[in-house]
C-alpha cells in the first residue's frame, strides 16, 4: 500500500514489470532528464494504483505510453514529445483523477485511443518550453477522444498554459516522391 519511486536515468524496455500496489507509482530520472527516450513497453499496472507520474517537470526526453494505463488516481506525464499509443483511464474522480500531459514538444494520441476521467480535468500542454515547436494531435478513429465526465479539458501550450498556445508545424511527407510539405495545426483534430 506504500508509494513506489523508481529512479534511473535509463531503462531496459525489454524487461517485463508488473506493479500492483495500492499506492502511487513515480518513474523518474535521477537528474533532470532521462538519458534516452522512455517507453512503458513491458509495464503492467494494477488498477489499485492511486496515481502514476512519469518523468519530472524538467524532463525533455521523449515518452511513449505503449501499455494501457488504468489507475485510481491522477496520471501525470512529463516529456519532450509524448506519444500516447494506448488508453489512459483514471477512476480517481474530480481533482484526484486529473490527467496532465506536459511536453516540451508534441503530444500525439494514436488512432482509436482515449483519455477518460471520472470528473477530473484533462490537460494536454505542448511546447511547454516556449521554443515555438510543439503541437497536439488527436488522431481520431473509433472509440477515440477525451471523456472527462464533467471535468475541464485544456488543449494549450507555451510557457504559460493560460496565455500560451500549441504551435503547428510544417512536416515533409517522405512517402511521396519528391516529398510534399503538409501542415499540422497547433491543435490538430483528425477524423
Amino acid at each position: 500500500s506504500a508509494n513506489i519511486i523508481v529512479r534511473a536515468n535509463s531503462f531496459n524496455g525489454s524487461s517485463a514489470i508488473d506493479v500492483s500496489a495500492a499506492g502511487e507509482l513515480t518513474i523518474e530520472p535521477y537528474g533532470n532528464v532521462f538519458s534516452s527516450a522512455y517507453s512503458t513497453s513491458g509495464l503492467t499496472l494494477g488498477s489499485a494504483l492511486t496515481g502514476l507520474t512519469i518523468g519530472k517537470s524538467t524532463n525533455t526526453a521523449n515518452v511513449t505510453i505503449a501499455s494501457a494505463v488504468d489507475v485510481a488516481g491522477p496520471i501525470t506525464i512529463y516529456g519532450g514529445d509524448i506519444a500516447v499509443n494506448e488508453n489512459l483511464n483514471t477512476t480517481g474522480g474530480i481533482a484526484a483523477g486529473d490527467i496532465l500531459l506536459k511536453g516540451s514538444g508534441n503530444i500525439i494520441q494514436a488512432s482509436s485511443k482515449s483519455f477518460t476521467t471520472s470528473g477530473g480535468d484533462v490537460t494536454l500542454w505542448a511546447d511547454s518550453d516556449g521554443s515555438g515547436t510543439g503541437y497536439i494531435q488527436l488522431t481520431g478513429g473509433s472509440n477515440s477522444g477525451i471523456t472527462s465526465g464533467g471535468g475541464n479539458i485544456f488543449l494549450s501550450g507555451g510557457t504559460d498554459l493560460a496565455t500560451g498556445y500549441a504551435k503547428g508545424a510544417a512536416v515533409k511527407d517522405e512517402t511521396d516522391s519528391p516529398g510534399y510539405i503538409f501542415y499540422i495545426a497547433g491543435v490538430h483534430l483528425r477524423n
